[in-house]
């Protein structure tokens, strides 16, 4: 299917309405040329913006799922310039550069989307994400403590707080909101996965055995907490019972590396 065929099979119930500006769209989206395709879609939009940048949108999304990413950053640019307070294209394009790499940048589309939709508490999420991989620990915490004034209920926001905590060696704390994320899904495997971690760096083995069991019962051919429950065994003495569980661990994933512990 391409990309112009995607867009004629978005919203078909409304096309008979905009049938004007169908022929808009397909006229830009036949040419290569950005200036011949911007003055198409302003003519589009001078009839319905709000349509026009909505179908654009689905033009962008569309391209970017089959790893399109220039075309796709180009139409939510579109999208944008028809219709700049669509919170959702903002969001998209957020998303699209924090995968990228380019956090600043990402941060400035979530900031946008939250300032049009205050109810785009996953705008506030990839922030705090981008945030964190920026190495901008404070202004994270602050935006999680924001989130969390918003939505005590979001196991994401949670488990987020929990990996920032964790890097900043505040292990109890990090327990703690991984507890919060766990009383929300006592299935959230993230969490508990680690919350496992931190119990094993800790020396807490027992614990972190009960979290990978918690995990395999979820999910039994999740490799990492076979691998980890085989170390916390050895770290026990269980020797035997950690290189089993190790074993399954490879057999899952040959990829992984086991550096054999000590028993004591």
């Amino acid at each position: 299917m391409t990309i112009f065929e995607r867009l004629r099979g978005n919203k078909k119930d409304k096309k008979s309405e905009n049938s004007d500006v169908e022929e808009l769209l397909k006229l830009a989206l036949k040419s290569n040329d950005y200036s011949i395709q911007s003055k198409y879609f302003k003519k589009a939009a001078e009839q319905n913006p709000e349509y026009i940048s909505e179908r654009i949108k689905g033009v962008a999304d569309y391209a970017y799922s089959k790893g399109d990413k220039e075309i796709a950053m180009k139409m939510w640019n579109f999208a944008l310039e028809m219709h700049p307070e669509h919170d959702d294209i903002w969001y998209n394009k957020g998303c699209a550069l924090l995968h990228e790499g380019k956090y600043s940048e990402a941060i400035d589309c979530f900031d946008k989307a939250f300032e049009i939709n205050s109810k785009n508490t996953d705008a506030l999420n990839n922030k705090v994400a981008a945030l964190h991989r920026l190495g901008k620990i404070q202004e994270a915490l602050t935006c999680v403590d924001n989130l969390l004034k918003i939505d005590s209920k979001n196991i994401n926001t949670w488990h987020t707080l929990g990996v920032i905590l964790e890097e900043l060696k505040e292990h109890r704390k990090a327990i703690e909101s991984y507890d919060k994320a766990l009383v929300l899904d006592s299935d959230y495997v993230p969490s508990l996965n680690n919350k496992g971690n931190i119990f094993l760096s800790l020396k807490r083995y027992d614990e972190a055995i009960e979290c990978y069991d918690k995990i395999l019962k979820i999910d039994p051919e999740f490799s990492i907490a076979w691998l980890n429950k085989g170390s916390a065994l050895i770290l026990l003495g269980k020797n035997l019972e950690g290189k089993k569980c190790h074993f399954i661990a490879l057999k899952l994933n040959p990829a992984l590396e086991v550096k054999f512990a000590k028993g004591g």
